[in-house]
């Protein structure tokens, strides 16, 4: 759909013009499983430190409006069954539902959230990036595990998250 709206030929124009415009992901580069069809989970190779930058330009409203950003945020699956989910395959409960590009994390079964405190968008080899709009602050995993381990990611988080939520609120 990016290639077709912005009327370039191939996904690396597309991706090439993103850098230049926002100066995000300067290293980063596509190849999975082809340059002309991107794999958007696990199909680009990143640095910890970028990952890190492209979250805090969307939690600051860098490069979207508070609009955008509450459009992404908000719940795009309503009251439709999920099939599958990879945090199910994980055994790590919650009701998750799913924004445009990220998950929309709800510990309440079922879904019950009326204001999107958390989303997170963990990726195919394990990485858990993530922003916390209640505790404000945002973060990143950085992790290359197999494929198919996206929820070890959250796990790891998921250790330490007591303490991230006292230091995000200066109580520790």
């Amino acid at each position: 759909m990016a290639i077709q709206a912005s009327g370039f030929s191939d996904w690396e124009q597309v991706f090439n013009y993103f850098k230049s415009e926002t100066q995000l992901f300067t290293n980063a580069y596509f190849d999975l499983p082809s340059v002309s069809n991107p794999r958007l989970a696990g199909g680009m190779h990143w640095q910890a430190d970028e990952y890190l930058e492209f979250l805090g330009a969307i939690f600051h409203q860098q490069i979207l409006s508070p609009e955008l950003i509450e459009a992404m945020t908000s719940d795009q699956i309503g009251h439709a069954s999920d099939i599958y989910s990879p945090f199910a395959e994980g055994g790590l409960g919650g009701d998750w539902h799913y924004g445009f590009g990220q998950w929309i994390e709800c510990p309440q079964v079922p879904f019950s959230c009326s204001v999107t405190a958390r989303v997170s968008s963990t990726g195919a080899y394990g990485a858990y990036p993530f922003i916390d709009f209640e505790q404000e602050y945002f973060g990143i995993i950085a992790r290359e595990g197999a494929f198919g381990t996206g929820y070890e990611g959250y796990q790891l988080w998921a250790e330490v998250e007591t303490e991230l939520n006292l230091w995000a609120t200066k109580n520790l």
